[in-house]
């Protein structure tokens, strides 16, 4: 029987929001997803996990640009001798653990990823230019649906040489929703910032933090010439 128009519009919808959209439906908790299989689960989910090709935490106002600010004209195109990134409230088990996680976790992962922020040279431009175009998106949404631009707080947006890193929070009561951050990054990197991106070494991690709201810690590989 052949398939249904209804059906093959569901099907290049799903592919163009890309894996975010499979990965969502999963039950609510502490979730880790890698790559373009977005497989990756933390310990304690129902499925078994995968190695994955990269994972850690989500950006953060960087060499310049802070809450979505564009950075100073003057300001280098790139830094070093880079201060620490900030460590939004509710991230401090995934980026600043009392005691390091066993090798090869997700938990390895995460601080592994995050700590290039130490080592290689921070990319102000490119910072800027993520920062700008996932804030514009985020708030865009939201108006959309006659909500409060602010209600997804979007942290960190940082980015050095090899990759960005994102931190963002809002409403758990939010999640599934067309506004949804990882909906909204999925978007960003498959419209505006298509290219500039390594899907298969993407990874997020989604949390539950206190005071009703989830956490999610975004890092976006740079792709290669």
């Amino acid at each position: 029987m052949r398939p249904t128009v209804t059906g093959a519009i569901a099907v290049a919808f799903a592919a163009l929001i890309g894996l975010a959209w499979w990965w969502a439906a999963e039950p609510a908790g502490e979730r880790s997803v890698v790559g373009d299989r977005f497989g990756e689960r933390s310990a304690g989910s129902s499925k078994p996990q995968r190695s994955p090709q990269s994972t850690a935490p989500a950006g953060v106002p960087r060499a310049g640009v802070a809450s979505g600010r564009s950075v100073d004209a003057a300001s280098p195109q790139r830094s070093l001798g880079n201060p620490p990134i900030p460590v939004t409230p509710g991230f401090e088990a995934l980026l600043s653990p009392g005691e390091p996680p066993p090798p090869g976790t997700p938990g390895a992962l995460i601080l592994e990823q995050h700590a290039k922020f130490s080592t290689e040279s921070r990319d102000v431009a490119w910072t800027s230019r993520v920062d700008g175009v996932v804030r514009e998106m985020v708030e865009g949404e939201l108006l959309k649906g006659g909500l409060d631009p602010h209600r997804i707080d979007v942290s960190v947006i940082d980015c050095v040489d090899s990759l960005c890193e994102l931190q963002a929070t809002m409403p758990t009561e939010d999640s599934l929703k067309p506004y949804d951050f990882q909906f909204v990054v999925g978007r960003a990197i498959q419209g505006p910032l298509a290219n500039e991106f390594d899907l298969r070494g993407m990874a997020i991690h989604r949390h539950d933090i206190p005071g009703g709201r989830t956490g999610y810690l975004v890092f976006l590989p740079r792709s290669k010439p």
